[in-house]
């Protein structure tokens, strides 16, 4: 599905429910998965909102690209604000300053989206 261009956090929103509707109704696993899911420019990311946890662990093949960072959100605590998140790199290609640039990052842009969508 193409990318559509939005004028705010609402327009996404609403555009989002839209593709969301659509891709529910494909396969798990498409032909597109299969094809990519061994390049390594790709981030794996999971969300769980049902879930709230402390760790999380990924399931492993013997064929599993390491390279290819996973990440996990699970659920909201919305008296504490509190959202649980996980990533799993491998160090030989990153480093642990990498990975706090990383959740800073995605810190921020919570942030900005919280004030978006509040104000």
């Amino acid at each position: 599905m193409p990318l559509v261009a939005c004028e705010g956090i609402h327009d996404y929103i609403k555009e989002n429910e839209v593709q969301k509707k659509v891709y529910l109704e494909q396969p798990l696993v498409s032909e597109h998965f299969l094809e990519t899911c061994d390049n390594p420019q790709q981030l794996y990311l999971s969300i769980l909102p049902w879930l709230d946890f402390s760790s999380f662990s990924h399931a492993r093949s013997a064929k599993d690209n390491l390279g290819i960072p996973k990440c996990v959100f699970g659920r909201l605590d919305k008296q504490t604000g509190e959202l649980p998140f996980s990533v799993e790199v491998h160090h030989g290609l990153m480093d642990g300053l990498h990975v706090a640039e990383f959740i800073q990052q995605i810190e921020t842009q919570c942030k900005l989206l919280c004030e978006q969508l509040l104000g």
